[in-house]
């Protein structure tokens, strides 16, 4: 227990601590589906490689009652039972995504397939998370752990010449490994067309890079044999390049407004970056256990 003791005054002045005392049958995540007062699935990321999933975005939209809708924006976003995401709890690692609920295609994106372990998709409201969880349900995205063997996976193809190159390697092996898994993803998009209407026509093309890099830390061990340890650092970082030519509608041409057109040239840059450092330390006892869950975010 004094070793236990010390550990916790180190991590203490790093991350933010929430610990909740529970008993053994009744443990936080993630959780068994026969032990559990709510109901949960669990989905293996390893049992999607048949769709060739290079983010996130790619795997959920595949899992059962996962569906995509419209944000105001006009941009695609993440939903469970067809409702709004705002009723959605996006977690990874039972913490909250990366910057709220506010664009579930964006965070989605930024994370690729490789890193994720499994996925665990609560179809009803959750009272014993610390971001509350949703009113229509709760998405807990798992990463890979430090139990795994070296790996590596390269693939180039399409029209743009997509490319992705990712991989995992074990650091430290043993009672305490570590591992190392990272991705280098370029995604490229060209498309052109012809718009006419009552207003006028014309030509239009539009162009799209992003280059994303992925780094993933993740350590296990045990504190005196019997207290298991999990940590993680986990990077992202993405460029994106936008370019729109030509002449393009206004308004949506499912309206009942009359379409305007408009001549633009517009070029767009941005960058993201994503820091995550978070871990998890049980304390075992005879007939209780003790969950304390640290997690700290920059984007």
């Amino acid at each position: 227990m004094q070793g236990a003791r010390v550990a916790g005054r180190r991590l203490k002045p790093l991350l933010l601590m929430a610990a909740l005392l529970v008993a053994h049958s009744a443990q936080s995540l993630p959780q068994s589906l026969n032990t559990v007062a709510y109901p949960q699935e669990v989905y293996l990321a390893e049992d999607f490689r048949y769709y060739a999933p290079q983010t996130l975005f790619d795997l959920l939209q595949r899992l059962p009652g996962v569906s995509l809708g419209w944000q105001p924006d006009g941009e695609l976003e993440i939903q469970l039972h067809g409702l709004s995401s705002q009723y959605l709890t996006l977690l990874i690692n039972g913490h909250p995504l990366l910057g709220g609920a506010g664009n579930s295609s964006l965070n989605t994106r930024q994370i690729p397939a490789s890193l994720v372990h499994h996925i665990e998709i609560d179809r009803n409201s959750r009272a014993d998370l610390d971001a509350g969880g949703g009113g229509g349900g709760t998405i807990n995205v798992i990463l890979n752990s430090a139990d795994g063997g070296n790996r590596l996976q390269i693939s180039a193809g399409g029209e743009a010449l997509n490319a992705q190159l990712n991989g995992s390697a074990q650091l430290l092996s043993g009672e305490s490994p570590l591992r190392l898994s990272a991705e280098r993803r370029l995604a490229r998009q060209h498309s052109e067309g012809f718009s006419r209407t009552p207003a006028g026509n014309g030509d239009w093309q539009e162009h799209s890079r992003e280059l994303s890099r992925s780094l993933l830390f993740s350590f296990n061990s045990r504190l005196n044999n019997q207290h298991p340890l999990h940590l993680y650092a986990l990077y992202l970082q993405a460029d994106n390049h936008e370019r729109l030519q030509g002449l393009h509608p206004l308004n949506s041409p499912n309206t009942l407004q009359r379409p305007q057109l408009t001549d633009s040239n517009t070029e767009r840059n941005s960058e993201r970056v994503t820091q995550r450092l978070g871990g998890n330390l049980r304390l075992n006892w005879q007939h209780l256990s003790l969950d304390a869950f640290f997690y700290r975010r920059t984007v």
